[in-house]
């Protein structure tokens, strides 16, 4: 019995064989590049941002044949950099040994696919905090474009929530830390989706196109929540703890 995917972890017998071999191959060469050079003082960091990773899972909604829950692999990315890979490595193999999460086959494909978004995330917070990019940026713009893509309506709520914000005389670029990590955090996820429905759709042994367009709308809501989160943590750690965020 085939079983379908559970969040954006792909559970064994859903992909082809030569996938899960390639997967693997890539996650071994994530963790190459990971672990290479890795000093004794961050490994503690490391440890922390695992079992956060690890956690976020613990709570998930059942949404048709997924499920939906925070992914915070954004978050591990702006904190840890290149080492984001080992922390999500770990986490994962926990959550498919403890939780059954996933499969043991297909774990160099989940690897790759939360893998790839948090190695992105800390050169996207950067770039954000740069003072080109905070003079030309606009996340109330960008955030219309992306919603408009994904539904119109989701656009419209977007835009009654910028509305609100300004009776509320609130701005989102009052600080640039919430705003880059709100971006990087939602981005993140919903990058992780489409990887993930991308998979089923080229390397299912069936037709999981619905499935995957249902993971990928699933997390529209889930990539706001966790914008929220990663905006603030990252807000909170520039003012307590700097040395944990890009420069």
């Amino acid at each position: 019995m085939i079983v379908p995917p559970f969040a954006v972890h792909i559970s064994d017998s859903i992909l082809h064989w030569p996938w899960l071999l390639l997967g693997f191959a890539a996650a071994a060469l994530l963790f190459v590049v990971s672990a290479r050079r890795i000093a004794d003082d961050e490994i503690p960091r490391i440890g922390l941002l695992t079992a956060a990773f690890f956690v976020a899972s613990l709570i998930h909604v059942r949404v048709g044949p997924s499920s939906v829950h925070l992914l915070l692999n954004g978050l591990v990315g702006i904190i840890l950099g290149w080492r984001a890979a080992l922390a999500i490595m770990v986490g994962l193999l926990l959550q498919a040994i403890l939780l059954g999460h996933g499969g043991f086959y297909v774990l160099g494909v989940n690897i790759v696919v939360m893998s790839v978004p948090a190695l992105l995330a800390r050169p996207l917070f950067t770039y954000l905090l740069r003072e080109r990019a905070r003079e030309s940026f606009r996340l109330r713009d960008g955030l219309l474009t992306v919603a408009y893509i994904l539904h119109p309506m989701l656009m419209v709520a977007i835009l009654a929530l910028v509305v609100l914000s300004r009776q509320l005389d609130w701005r989102w670029d009052r600080n640039a830390d919430f705003r880059a990590g709100f971006l990087v955090g939602s981005v993140s996820v919903l990058l992780t989706a489409v990887l993930n429905a991308s998979m089923l759709v080229v390397a299912g042994v069936e037709d999981w196109r619905i499935v995957g367009a249902v993971v990928v709308v699933a997390h529209i809501p889930i990539a706001l929540i966790e914008g929220l989160i990663v905006g603030c943590t990252a807000s909170f750690l520039r003012r307590v703890k700097p040395e944990m965020l890009a420069s």
